[in-house]
């Protein structure tokens, strides 16, 4: 599972509570930036941003966050959205400016016609939506959140930006006046003060769109199962020729591809990962290991790669099933051995059985039983 850091409200009761989104979002960042060793709130990433007055940007995230916690985010300021998307899949938290309306919440303030700040966790639900934490919860949740409604938010939002600034494309804008623009519109609109008759610019995200992100970590990891044995399942399926072959269920790290069709164990799903992404196990050897030694191995493949998807075929009895056959072999014999004289009579005129008990293989039944 990927670590889930504790959502952060904005309502806190400080001075600029309703402008501390992105400040609150920001705290959810760090939070899962270190795992948890480092928290913070709205109000005390505020503290350490600089600003003391209006809304804020990914400048005073940058501030706060090294200022106060010796940490630095990954600024993306100008990037495209698909961008954002990579970075949720490489297991990254993001930390994004939208259009509060656009959105849609999950926790509005009137009319939400103002800049906002989400934190979007690398979590997400079999139906495409991430996960997300609105600073205007009070109190603070997780929400899920659709895709195309974030990716709306954010465009739309990035888009009044550029139009403040001339029409401009984000990411053609000088970092200090790219600042002062966002800086600017977050002032001017905010859940006490909403826009009025301000409808959207009609450009669509071609200049990119606001975020920065924290440090990846994978929800799942590559697996040597090989000290684990026996790790399996009742099911097994077909990879393609050339499939990817990635390291996390994010299916973002990617280890190789396959040289040919071959034969896999399938595990399932991914909780937390890639809603299209299956585990399976498979033989790793150069990629995963650097001395070369082929290891049977826990990775993850797209589930367009398998087909032929049945039922696994029954395989030799494992060790302890075979040394419990044996020590009931044993107990066996010793009871024939001191056996009454009526039973050792029913056993002479049994000669097959009388067989069995001296020649038989240690795995197989006695006859009859």
């Amino acid at each position: 599972m990927v670590y889930r850091a504790a959502p952060v409200t904005q309502r806190d009761g400080s001075p600029l509570a309703s402008s501390n989104c992105l400040m609150a979002a920001a705290a959810v960042g760090l939070d899962y930036h270190s795992l948890g060793a480092k928290t913070s709130t709205g109000a005390k990433m505020r503290s350490y941003s600089g600003d003391t007055s209006g809304g804020t940007n990914t400048d005073e995230i940058e501030r706060a966050w090294h200022t106060g916690y010796d940490e630095d985010p990954i600024t993306r300021d100008g990037r495209p959205w698909s961008d954002v998307l990579e970075d949720l899949r490489a297991g990254r938290l993001v930390m994004l400016q939208v259009w509060h309306a656009t959105v849609g919440g999950p926790c509005l303030s009137g009319s939400g016609s103002y800049g906002h700040g989400l934190a979007v966790a690398p979590e997400q639900h079999s139906d495409g939506r991430w996960l997300v934490a609105d600073p205007w919860c009070s109190p603070p949740k997780w929400s899920w959140v659709s895709e195309a409604k974030l990716k709306a938010g954010a465009i739309e939002w990035a888009d009044r930006c550029s139009r403040e600034a001339g029409g401009r494309p984000l990411r053609d804008l000088e970092p200090e006046l790219l600042r002062a623009v966002v800086r600017l519109l977050f002032a001017r609109y905010t859940p006490d003060h909403p826009a009025v008759n301000d409808p959207a610019p009609e450009v669509g995200g071609a200049g990119g769109v606001l975020f920065a992100s924290t440090r990846a970590y994978g929800g799942d990891m590559a697996v040597n199962v090989s000290a684990n044995d026996p790790v399996s399942s009742g099911r097994v399926a077909d990879v393609s020729q050339d499939a990817d072959i990635y390291a996390d269920g994010n299916l973002a790290d990617k280890l190789t591809d396959l040289s040919g069709d071959r034969t896999v164990t399938l595990l399932g799903t991914v909780v937390g990962g890639h809603p299209d992404a299956r585990a399976i196990i498979t033989n790793m050897a150069g990629a995963l290991y650097d001395d070369g030694v082929s290891r049977p191995s826990i990775v993850y493949v797209h589930a367009d790669r398998l087909h032929n998807i049945r039922d696994a075929p029954a395989g030799p009895p494992s060790d302890d099933v075979i040394a419990a056959l044996v020590e009931r072999d044993s107990e066996w014999r010793a009871w024939l051995e001191i056996a009454p004289s009526g039973v050792t009579a029913l056993v002479a005129e049994a000669p097959a059985l009388v067989a069995w008990a001296d020649d038989a293989p240690d795995v197989a039944d006695p006859p009859g039983e």
